[in-house]
């Protein structure tokens, strides 16, 4: 791309090659296959979610917090190995939730199933 403008430009995410750069400032000098000219963009790191410490209550493991990604929505996946592949991890029967402000989530916990991992994740 041709950032031929003097100044800085601040987007949510920048792709290259379908991969997301982290944030931070990139120009044609860290980025030359990319970019040219003399401008910049600027990276801005998406706000992780603030996780309270969850609790159980009425057999539902509660997990809640706020922040994140606006627009973004959560997805609690459940596991019983911690080395299991991302592939066998299952979401949660309440789905998807929050996104950019307050958000609860109740998930049953089954006592048959005595450990469980849980993976807080956006889309």
């Amino acid at each position: 791309m041709n950032l031929a403008y003097s100044g800085t430009i601040t987007v949510p995410a920048l792709y290259t090659n379908g991969v997301a750069l982290p944030g931070g400032v990139y120009t044609s000098a860290n980025l030359p296959s990319f970019i040219t000219g003399s401008g910049s963009l600027t990276v801005s790191s998406p706000a992780a979610p603030v996780i309270n410490h969850p609790t159980i209550s009425g057999g539902n493991f509660i997990l809640t917090g706020a922040g994140g990604q606006a627009g973004n929505g959560y997805a609690v996946l459940t596991a019983t190995n911690l080395a299991a592949p991302a592939s066998l991890w299952t979401t949660n029967a309440s789905g998807n939730f929050g996104g950019g402000g307050n958000f609860s989530n109740a998930i049953p916990v089954d006592p048959s199933v005595p450990v469980r991992f849980f993976w807080l994740r956006t889309h």
